[in-house]
C-alpha cells in the first residue's frame, strides 16, 4: 500500500486484500468518470481524472494510514498530526506567568499552549485533572483578554472564584469578579463574571395580567428575537414595568410571556467578551433545549449565542460524549463550524443515521447509534479537542487529590452561618486570636518549640470545638443537603461511576439514602455486622446496579475495601485529619488502579470552610512524610511538675479514668441530656484530657482522677466503685445558696 498527495486529495494505492483497510479509514473508491453519477461539476475525483482508485480529501482519513505515506503525503499531513500530538501531549516547552509558590503540571503546559492559540477548544480531559486551572493559565498567558464570563454549574461557581483569585497573576488588569446571584443586570465595571446555566435562559409562561403601556426599553423580544423588520423596542407590561415579563409588539408574545432574566441577559449579550468558558459542556448536548439555545445559539434557525459574542471560547467537560456522538454536535458545531457545522452530515458519518419507517406513511430519521469514531477522534484533535485521561497523567498526579468544593449558602443557610460564626467567635475567639499571633511571631522569629506549642493548642481548641459546636454543625449540614444531591448527580451525569460519599450526622446518611434509593447502600453506627459486609460486597460487584455508598466517618472509616470507586466525597467534615485519611483510604488502598479525587463540599463562609482548607493542607504535609503516621495526634497538656512524688496508676485504672472524662466530655454538648459537664473553667482542661490518644502518664491521670471526684454526681454509680470514688450524698435541694467549690487547680496548689 502506499499513500500519496495530489491537488489536495489523498491517494491510496492498495491491492485487492487491502481494500478493506482503506475503507475502514474513510477513504471512497472512485471506478471512472463515465460511471460517476455526480459528474465532473460536483464530483472532486472526476475532475482530477482520477479511475478506479481510493481517495479522500479529509486529512483526518489519511492519518490513519499515515505509516504508508510518501514524501508528498508526509508532508501535507504534518500540520494534521502535529495538532492531534498536541492534543495528546504530556507536556510542552513554554513559560506560562503564574502567581509565586504556584506551578503547573507538564501535561496543563501542553493544554494551555494547544488552547493559547485557538479560537474555540474543547478541553476534554478527564475529571479531576485541573481543567480550571488550564483555562486560567491561558487568561495569564495571553495579556490582552481583559473581560472574561464562565458559565458553570451553581455548585462549582464559588470554586471558580476560589480558583480564579488564586490563580490569576497581578498585571496592568484588575480583576473585578462578580458571581451572579440574581436577575439584576451586570455592570460593566465586572469583568471576571461567573454566572450558572439557569441565569442564562428566560422561562416562557402564559401572560397572567393585562400587558400593555407607554414606557418602552431597549429589550429583544425573547420571543421573536427582533426577527422580520428588526423590532427592538418591546412594549412593557403595566403591572411589573417588564421586571417579570416583557413581549414584542410584533409578534404580540402569541400568550407566551419571557419571565425573568431579561434584564441580565441582555447586560451579558451586549458585552464583548475576550473568553467565555463554559464548564460541564456536556449539559448542552440537547440543541433543542433553552440553555443550549442561550449559549450556543440555534444553528439550524442562524441565531447567535452567548458564546458567539466572545474572541475565544473553551468548553470543558470531562465526558464529551456522554452517550451517543450525536450528543457532541451541538458543542463541537459551536466551536468549529467550518469542519462540524453541516448537521445531516455528520449524523450520518458519525452516528449511523438512516431513515426508517415507522408507518406505512411515515417514516423518521434515526441517529442515535455511532459509526466511524476513530476518524472522528482524528478530526476532532486536530480541530478543537484536547483530551488527557488520567492514567496518561499519573505520573505528574499526587496518589490522592483534595478538592474543596464551596456551595452558595441560601438565605436560610446564611442566617444559620452567621448565628454559628457569632457562637464561634464568642467562645474561642480570643484565645484563637492570640494562638494566631504567637503563631506568626514564632514563624518570624524562627522558634520551632513556641510554633509547635501554638499549633498543638490550635488542635486542642478544634477538638473542643467539634464537641460543642455540634447542634449547630448538624443544623448547617442538614441544610446542605439538596446541593450535596445535587453535586452527586452532576458527578454522575459527567460519568464517573461510582462514588463514596462520607457523612458524619444519622439524619443526612439517612437522607442521601432515601434520596438514590437502590442505587446507594449505606453503612453508618446502626447497620449490623451482617448488613454491614452485604453493603460492601454489593458496591464492590462491578456488575451490581449500586454506584453510590454513603458511610458514617467512624462507622465506615475503618476496617473496609471500596477500591470499587476513585471518587471521595465528604458531605460534611470531621476536624481530625487522621479520621479523614481514614475514610479517604477506604478507596486509597491496595486493588485501586487510578488515582483518588476527594472531594469536601462546605457551605460559603461556614466553619467547615474556614478549616477545610488547614486540614487539607495538614494531610498533604502528612502524606508527604512517608516515614511518618498520616494521623494528627493531640498531644496532653503538660502540667508543671510538683515537688511532691506521684503515685504509680494502674493501666486499667487509667483507662477508666478516660472512658468518665468522655462521659462529662459529651455532656458538654448542647445537645445531650443528664447534666451539663466540665464548667466552664475545668472545660479546657477535662476535654483535652477526654479526647487524648495516648495513655495517660501517672501525672496526669491524678489529674484525671481529681476532676473526676469534683464531677463525681454525673458519672455512673459502677464506674465510681470501680476507680474508689465515694458516691456522692443524696440531699435535698432548698433555696439556700450552696457554697461553691473551689476550681480544679487552686485546690490542687492548695
Amino acid at each position: 500500500m502506499r499513500l500519496t498527495y495530489r491537488d489536495g486529495v489523498f491517494i491510496a494505492i492498495a491491492t485487492y486484500e487491502e481494500k478493506e483497510a482503506v475503507k475502514e479509514a474513510g477513504f471512497r473508491f472512485h471506478r471512472s468518470r463515465e460511471e460517476c453519477k455526480l459528474g465532473p461539476a460536483n464530483c472532486t475525483a472526476c475532475r482530477l481524472g482520477l479511475k478506479a482508485t481510493w481517495w479522500t480529501k479529509r486529512p483526518a482519513s489519511a492519518a490513519r494510514l499515515s505509516s504508508h505515506a510518501d514524501d508528498l503525503a508526509k508532508a501535507a499531513l504534518e500540520k494534521h498530526i502535529k495538532a492531534v500530538e498536541m492534543s495528546r501531549a504530556l507536556d510542552a516547552d513554554i513559560q506560562i506567568p503564574v502567581p509565586p509558590r504556584l506551578s503547573y503540571f507538564g501535561y496543563q503546559k501542553a493544554g494551555i499552549a494547544y488552547m493559547a492559540p485557538r479560537e474555540g477548544t474543547l478541553l476534554g480531559d478527564e475529571q479531576g485533572t485541573g481543567k480550571t486551572i488550564q483555562v486560567i493559565g491561558v487568561i495569564n498567558l495571553r495579556p490582552e483578554i481583559e473581560n472574561v464570563l464562565v458559565v458553570c454549574p451553581a455548585t462549582i461557581r464559588l470554586n471558580w472564584l476560589k480558583e480564579a483569585k488564586r490563580w490569576l497573576i497581578q498585571d496592568h488588569r484588575k480583576w473585578n469578579y462578580h458571581v451572579v446571584d440574581d436577575d439584576e443586570p451586570i455592570h460593566p465595571s465586572k469583568n471576571f463574571v461567573i454566572v450558572h446555566y439557569n441565569r442564562v435562559t428566560s422561562i416562557s409562561k402564559a401572560c397572567d395580567g393585562p400587558c400593555g403601556g407607554e414606557k418602552r426599553k431597549e429589550l429583544t423580544c425573547p420571543t421573536c428575537r427582533g426577527t422580520g423588520n428588526g423590532i427592538r423596542h418591546p412594549l412593557l407590561c403595566a403591572q411589573c414595568g417588564g421586571r417579570k415579563h416583557v413581549y414584542c409588539e410584533k409578534c404580540k408574545g402569541k400568550g407566551k410571556l419571557a419571565v425573568g432574566n431579561v434584564r441580565l441577559i441582555e447586560s451579558l449579550a451586549n458585552r464583548k467578551w475576550d473568553l467565555i468558558a463554559v464548564d460541564e459542556a456536556h449539559f448542552l448536548k440537547n440543541p433543542k433545549a433553552k440553555r443550549t439555545k442561550a449559549i450556543l445559539g440555534d444553528r439550524m434557525k442562524k441565531k447567535l449565542g452567548l458564546a458567539d459574542l466572545a474572541k475565544q471560547r473553551i468548553f470543558m467537560t470531562g465526558t464529551p460524549i456522554p452517550n451517543r456522538p450525536i450528543e457532541i454536535w451541538p458543542v463541537v458545531a459551536s466551536l468549529a463550524p467550518k469542519e462540524f457545522g453541516n448537521f445531516r452530515a455528520f449524523a450520518k458519518r458519525y452516528c449511523d443515521a438512516h431513515e426508517e419507517w415507522v408507518t406505512k406513511e411515515k417514516k423518521v430519521f434515526k441517529m442515535g447509534g455511532a459509526s466511524n469514531l476513530p476518524e472522528l477522534q482524528e478530526r476532532l484533535r486536530s480541530t478543537c479537542l484536547i483530551r488527557r485521561l488520567k492514567v496518561d497523567v499519573l505520573k505528574d498526579l499526587p496518589p490522592k487529590q483534595r478538592q474543596i468544593i464551596p456551595l452558595s449558602p441560601t438565605p436560610e443557610a446564611k442566617k444559620l452561618i452567621a448565628q454559628e460564626i457569632e457562637i464561634w467567635e464568642k467562645k474561642f475567639g480570643d484565645d484563637l486570636a492570640l494562638i494566631n499571633e504567637s503563631i506568626n511571631l514564632a514563624e518570624a522569629d524562627k522558634d520551632p518549640e513556641t510554633y509547635d506549642k501554638a499549633v498543638d493548642r490550635l488542635k486542642y481548641i478544634q477538638r473542643i470545638a467539634f464537641v460543642e459546636m455540634a447542634k449547630m454543625r448538624k443544623q448547617v449540614a442538614v441544610i446542605k443537603i439538596p446541593q450535596v444531591i445535587e453535586h452527586i448527580k452532576e458527578l454522575f451525569e459527567e460519568g464517573t461511576n461510582k462514588i463514596v460519599c462520607f457523612a458524619h450526622h444519622h439524619e443526612v446518611i439517612e437522607r442521601l439514602t432515601k434520596q438514590f434509593g437502590e442505587k446507594a447502600v449505606t453503612i453508618y453506627g446502626q447497620t449490623s455486622m451482617e448488613d454491614r459486609q452485604k453493603a460492601v460486597d454489593a458496591f464492590q460487584d462491578p456488575d451490581s446496579k449500586i454506584k453510590l455508598f454513603i458511610g458514617g466517618i467512624t462507622a465506615a472509616g475503618i476496617g473496609i475495601t471500596l477500591t470499587a470507586s476513585a471518587n471521595v466525597v465528604f458531605a460534611e467534615l470531621d476536624w481530625t485529619p487522621g479520621n479523614l485519611n481514614q475514610a479517604e483510604d477506604r478507596c486509597h488502598r491496595i486493588g485501586q488502579a487510578n488515582f483518588v479525587l476527594v472531594q469536601h463540599l462546605v457551605l460559603d463562609g461556614s466553619l467547615d470552610a474556614r478549616m477545610a482548607q488547614m486540614l487539607v493542607e495538614k494531610q498533604e504535609i502528612a502524606d508527604r512524610a512517608l516515614d511518618k503516621s498520616t494521623d494528627v495526634a493531640v498531644k496532653g497538656i503538660l502540667l508543671p511538675r510538683p515537688e511532691v512524688a506521684v503515685e504509680p496508676v494502674a493501666l486499667w485504672k487509667k483507662t477508666l479514668l478516660k472512658e468518665a472524662l468522655s462521659i462529662l466530655a459529651k455532656r458538654r454538648d448542647p445537645t445531650s441530656e443528664g447534666g451539663h459537664g466540665f464548667s466552664q473553667f475545668d472545660a479546657n482542661l477535662g476535654q483535652k484530657f477526654a479526647t487524648m490518644e495516648h495513655a495517660f502518664s501517672d501525672r496526669q491521670a491524678a489529674v484525671a482522677l481529681a476532676l473526676c471526684r469534683k464531677y463525681r454526681r454525673q458519672i455512673p454509680s459502677e464506674l465510681l466503685k470501680k476507680l474508689s470514688i465515694e458516691e456522692p450524698p443524696k440531699i435535698e435541694v432548698t433555696g439556700k445558696k450552696k457554697q461553691k467549690e473551689l476550681p480544679l487547680l487552686e485546690r490542687l496548689t492548695n
